[in-house]
């Protein structure tokens, strides 16, 4: 998403929160957190580069390989924040709020009422985590990534508007009108039919 202005969104994810809500991102054969982590992080990582967003994902806790701390580790578009006991997620996320006071192009991701009020002080959009994980789902490519989408002009489902399909109508009466029948000729051999 685009907000006005030209410049790309800049999201600030509450990580847990929205992996919470989103069951599709926990894989049945590993449900563990770092796996579920994971998941939510190649979506969020598919999602930025599809739209231009930038994600900041704040998580409580460590990162599975036991570095602390708040510094992102970063891939391209999509930063991922630890928290450092005693602070939590909410507490970064909190901090990343302020510093962004009344930008247009910040949105908050959370469920969390006081998170979410916080943004609202510091004239920041926010999202709740069902509302987004519904615009993931929407904004998610068809089943197979990969697949071939053909140009607009040869989309089978291009619909036209009724005024298009007028102009279409008129254009090719106006040609069949202009265009003479074929002329018949006599056939080779004769004009008759042999019997």
């Amino acid at each position: 998403m685009v907000p006005a202005g030209g410049r790309h969104e800049e999201l600030l994810v509450d990580g847990y929160n929205l992996l919470l809500l989103a069951p599709h991102l926990r894989d049945s054969r590993d449900p563990s957190l770092q796996a579920g982590r994971s998941a939510l992080e190649r979506t969020l990582e598919r999602f930025a580069a599809r739209t231009g967003a930038q994600v900041l994902l704040f998580y409580d806790g460590a990162p599975a390989s036991g570095a602390a701390g708040a510094a992102p580790a970063g891939r391209g578009r999509l930063h991922v924040f630890f928290s450092q006991p005693p602070q939590t997620a909410d507490d970064l996320l909190a901090r990343a709020i302020e510093v962004r006071h009344g930008s247009r192009h910040a949105r908050v991701i959370t469920s969390d009422r006081q998170i979410r009020a916080q943004a609202r002080r510091h004239r920041i959009r926010a999202t709740t985590a069902a509302a987004f994980v519904e615009e993931l789902e929407r904004a998610a490519p068809p089943s197979s990534a990969a697949a071939y989408r053909p140009p607009p002009e040869l989309d089978p489902d291009l619909s036209l508007s009724a005024a298009e399909v007028n102009h279409w109508e008129q254009l090719f009466a106006a040609r069949a009108a202009s265009v003479p029948p074929p002329a018949t000729r006599p056939r080779p051999g004769g004009s008759g039919r042999r019997r």
